[in-house]
C-alpha cells in the first residue's frame, strides 16, 4: 500500500513507514532527476511506478515533487487534485516539455485528460503571480494569508470526484518540519485536521508526500531528521485511514 521513492538515500535512516506494508525503490542511481526530470529518467521512473499498486507514496525532497505528475498518469477516471504547497509549482521553463519540480502542475493541466480541478493550499501570496497565466484560471489558490479561512473551507469540501492529495511539507512551519525550501505557516495540527476532514467527506483515490531534507555531503542534522520523521508518522497515520 505504501511506496517509498528513495531519490537520495534518506529514507533508510527513517522508521515512520516500517510498521506498515511498504516497498522501497532505490532511485539514487537514476540520472537526470534532481529538480528536472529528463525524458529518459521519466521513462525509468514511470516503469517503477507502474509496477506497484501503492495508494500512498513518499517522494523524498520537494526537488522531486514532479513525481506527482507521473503518479497521476496511473489514474484512469476523472479526479480532483488537492495540493498542499508553499509554492504554486506552475512555472513553465524555457524547455516546457521537461518535467520539473517548479512546473509539474502545468504538466498535469496540459497533459492529463482526467484532471477536473485543482486546489493549491498555502501558497505564498506573491508567488501566485509567477504561476503560468495561461493556466492560472484553471486553479483555485488558497493563499498563505487566507489559511485560517481556507482551512475551514477545505474541511467542508465535498467533491463530486475522487480526490488525490499531494503534500509538499514546505507548506508547514519550521516548528513542524524542516525542508530545503522556504516554508509556510501551516502547523502540523492544521495539516492533520485538513486531511482528516478531506478523508471523512470524500473518496480519496491516492496521496503522496514530499519535502524531505536534501543531504549536505551525505550528512543530515540528527535533530532535523527526528523532527521530519515524526512529521511523516503523523501524516502517514492520517492518510492511511483513508484506505482501511
Amino acid at each position: 500500500m505504501i511506496k517509498i521513492m528513495d531519490m537520495q538515500g534518506i529514507y533508510k535512516d527513517m522508521d515512520f513507514y516500517r510498521e506498515y506494508q511498504y516497498t522501497i525503490s532505490d532511485c539514487t542511481q537514476i540520472e537526470g532527476t534532481n529538480c528536472y526530470c529528463d525524458d529518459e529518467a521519466r521513462h525509468v521512473l514511470r516503469q517503477i511506478i507502474e509496477s506497484d499498486t501503492a495508494k500512498i507514496r513518499f517522494s523524498d525532497s520537494g526537488n522531486y515533487h514532479y513525481l506527482t505528475a507521473i503518479y497521476l498518469e496511473m489514474i484512469r477516471e476523472p479526479f480532483s487534485l488537492i495540493v498542499f504547497d508553499h509554492h504554486p509549482d506552475m512555472q513553465l521553463s524555457a524547455f516546457s516539455e521537461i518535467l520539473s519540480c517548479g512546473g509539474w502542475v502545468c504538466d498535469v493541466l496540459l497533459n492529463n485528460k482526467y484532471i477536473q480541478d485543482v486546489i493549491i493550499i498555502g501558497v505564498k501570496d506573491e508567488l501566485i503571480e509567477l504561476a503560468d497565466e495561461r493556466l492560472r484560471d484553471r486553479v483555485r489558490f488558497i493563499k498563505e494569508s487566507e489559511l485560517e479561512t481556507g482551512i475551514k473551507e477545505i474541511q467542508k469540501l465535498k467533491s463530486e470526484y475522487p480526490i488525490y492529495i499531494s503534500i509538499d511539507k514546505d507548506v508547514m512551519d519550521t516548528e513542524s518540519v524542516i525542508t530545503n525550501w522556504d516554508q509556510g505557516s501551516l502547523t502540523i495540527d492544521g495539516q492533520i485536521r485538513c486531511l482528516e476532514a478531506l478523508i471523512d467527506n470524500n473518496s480519496i483515490i491516492g496521496a503522496d508526500v514530499c519535502g524531505e531534507l536534501m543531504a549536505e555531503n551525505g550528512i543530515y542534522n540528527d535533530a532535523d531528521a527526528i523532527k521530519n520523521n515524526e512529521c511523516n508518522k503523523k501524516i502517514l497515520k492520517a492518510l492511511y485511514s483513508a484506505f482501511i
